[in-house]
């Protein structure tokens, strides 16, 4: 039996359902802290933050519009790791954070696939900040575009130039690394 989708489950929380909203929070806290450490949190200040999203999540559930609830939790994270970062002052400085441990099959792939990471995560360090939220929630949520346009407060277009500017960068960067 598959689980309940994120709108249905939101629908409910917008209704008061507490249950509904463990069954969220057990779905969706996973891609949530990833998406938090890969902004740039710690492992102990993505715990703190998640667990402020869903209380954000409740207190505001009347607002939900009951639509697209992937977009209004990453919403509501988005503006948790702002004020975070802008309380701690790290929006010039955030440094993604390890984004767990890749599957390889011999210690040489597991060397390369660290060396790659770690010039990935620098190279991801380098680029502006709005870019950088881009290319993570692009890649690593389950959000559309126009759904990453919106949490950032930008056009649909503006997002695709981020995305692929970002990139462009990633690429260079990497490649230029990896000829040293």
């Amino acid at each position: 039996m598959s689980s309940p989708s994120p709108d249905f489950l939101m629908q409910r929380v917008a209704r008061g359902d507490r249950v509904a909203l463990e069954h969220l929070h057990a779905q969706m806290k996973q891609p949530l802290y990833a998406f938090l450490r890969r902004m740039g949190a710690s492992r102990d200040d993505a715990a703190d933050l998640l667990q402020t999203v869903f209380l954000k999540l409740w207190q505001h559930r009347a607002q939900y519009a009951g639509t697209q609830a992937n977009a209004w939790v990453y919403r509501i994270t988005h503006n948790a790791w702002l004020d975070y970062a802008r309380k701690w002052r790290l929006l010039d400085t955030a440094t993604p954070a390890a984004t767990g441990d890749i599957a390889t099959h011999s210690p040489e792939e597991s060397v390369m696939a660290g060396e790659l990471g770690a010039r990935l995560h620098q190279a991801l360090a380098t680029l502006p900040h709005d870019t950088r939220e881009a290319i993570l929630l692009s890649r690593f949520s389950p959000l559309t575009l126009a759904d990453i346009a919106g949490i950032l407060g930008t056009s649909e277009a503006n997002i695709k130039v981020r995305i692929h500017r970002g990139l462009m960068t990633l690429r260079r960067c990497i490649e230029e690394e990896g000829h040293d």
